[in-house]
């Protein structure tokens, strides 16, 4: 939600100037192009550019927030004393890319410690990274994983994501009744998404024996 994701930048980032491509903060469609951070970065008066991406994976069948930012910058700024792990040992494997930091709330949602491994799906197989520490985050109710901005490739992060999309058009389909209610302040990307193809949606539907559903649409 909004107010998580404000929240985890006060406590995580603290800065005194957010700049977000849209009004809205939740939406994810809409980014910067590279070159913005060098360019806010040479203005008068700016001292530090912390990038920050998030976006929802599905982990053990369960939505998590992925959190992507620069790490070693993140180290400088706050101090977060680790449920589990070392501190330094933290920032600096992570940084280095060779390690994720996980919530304390999904360690113990998911029965992980320091030192297990955390799996991501990827288009060429699975991405396994070590969990070097466990801290007190409570960003999302279902967990949060911090990581190297970068670390996961576009192409494996929009997998990860793919996969998401599916499941949720899985259990989509599997309603046998429900209600859904239309924004009309909600902003339309300027790009529809192309994460789910229409073969992929079919793939779907032709899965599920889908029975007589009673929808009401609240428009308005």
């Amino acid at each position: 939600s909004y107010n998580s994701i404000i929240d985890w930048m006060d406590g995580a980032l603290n800065p005194d100037l957010f700049v977000s491509p849209s009004q809205d903060i939740v939406l994810r469609t809409l980014r910067f192009p590279p070159e913005m951070e060098r360019e806010l970065a040479a203005m008068p008066g700016i001292r530090r550019v912390q990038p920050v991406r998030n976006a929802r994976i599905i982990y053990r069948n369960t939505p998590v927030m992925l959190v992507a930012t620069d790490l070693a910058s993140l180290s400088d700024t706050v101090h977060r004393h680790p449920v589990e792990g070392d501190e330094q040992t933290m920032w600096q494997e992570s940084h280095a890319g060779r390690g994720v930091i996980l919530s304390d709330n999904l360690a113990q949602l998911q029965h992980l410690h320091a030192g297990d491994t955390f799996e991501i799906a990827a288009p060429n197989g699975t991405i396994r990274l070590p969990i070097v520490a466990t801290i007190v985050d409570f960003t999302d109710q279902q967990g949060t994983v911090l990581m190297e901005m970068g670390c996961i490739s576009p192409h494996n992060l929009s997998y990860a994501l793919a996969v998401q999309l599916q499941s949720k058009l899985y259990d989509l389909f599997s309603w046998t009744d429900g209600e859904f209610q239309f924004n009309p302040k909600a902003e339309i990307p300027a790009e529809a998404s192309t994460l789910a193809s229409a073969a992929a949606t079919a793939d779907l539907v032709c899965r599920i024996a889908v029975p007589a559903a009673s929808m009401t649409a609240l428009i308005g």
